[in-house]
């Protein structure tokens, strides 16, 4: 015959002096034993229901949430070469998968600019340039976890901020071999490159698991023999891989 509280309670009372063995909601057997100079049991665990039984991620009322199994971080999401919006594999739509954040390589090499640093540049007008950024180390850009929101936004000027002023290798097609030639060998040290700044510094996190990125380098080239011919172009930076990472 089952027993209302009541009735529980009033046979917890009975074995006061002693203790009593009860379960709590969860159905853990626990013993209660009387406190203090008064000898008080503390029925709370009958009385009120026991423990909520919550997690860090909200659930109450003895429910826990089922861990979301992490992607590793030697999984590629994305591997290519990409400029604008980037799909993501592997992910769930809220990124909960993620362990700390994504990892966002970048490509040493710029998109091609045809008639770079025309008018008056050094160059034809149909001659194709790029930069290569491999001298100055770029680093992987983070995006941490807690700032990947659907329909957000994320600023990364202050992990580019450190590579402004860096000097940087210009390359100009060859037209007969087909190679990227370095300018500065070319042109016997004559010309050199540096990182005026950078554009399209905010990744935008948006639906279906895609990241929007169009990030640009402005850089200056320089005459070492006329100080006067100084000019400036925008090149495109690629998005060649994402990961999840780990701190």
């Amino acid at each position: 015959m089952a027993t209302n509280k009541l009735t529980e309670v009033a046979g917890l009372v009975a074995q006061a002096v002693m203790g009593a063995k009860v379960k709590d909601k969860d159905g853990n057997a626990k013993t209660v034993k009387p406190t203090g100079d008064d000898n008080l049991l503390d029925l709370t665990d009958i009385v009120a229901g026991g423990s909520t039984g919550g997690s860090a991620g909200g659930t109450t009322g003895g429910n826990t949430s089922t861990p979301v199994t992490q992607l590793p971080s030697t999984l590629n999401l994305f591997s290519g070469s990409a400029v604008g919006n980037i799909l993501l594999s592997g992910v769930t739509s809220n990124f909960d998968n993620v362990q700390d954040g994504l990892l966002i390589t970048l490509d040493n090499q710029t998109s091609t600019v045809t008639g770079a640093f025309n008018p008056l540049g050094p160059f034809d007008d149909y001659a194709n340039i790029r930069m290569d950024l491999s001298s100055i180390g770029l680093k992987g850009i983070k995006i941490p976890k807690d700032k990947l929101i659907v329909n957000g936004s994320f600023d990364i000027s202050d992990q580019l901020s450190q590579y402004i002023g860096k000097v940087v290798n210009g390359q100009k097609k060859n037209s007969v071999s087909g190679n990227w030639d370095s300018i500065a060998k070319s042109y016997a040290g004559e010309f050199s490159f540096s990182i005026l700044s950078f554009g399209g510094a905010t990744i935008n996190v948006l639906p279906n698991t895609t990241l929007s990125m169009n990030l640009t380098v402005n850089v200056q080239l320089k005459d070492s023999k006329n100080k006067d011919n100084v000019h400036q172009n925008t090149f495109s930076i690629p998005v060649i891989q994402v990961n999840d990472y780990k701190n």
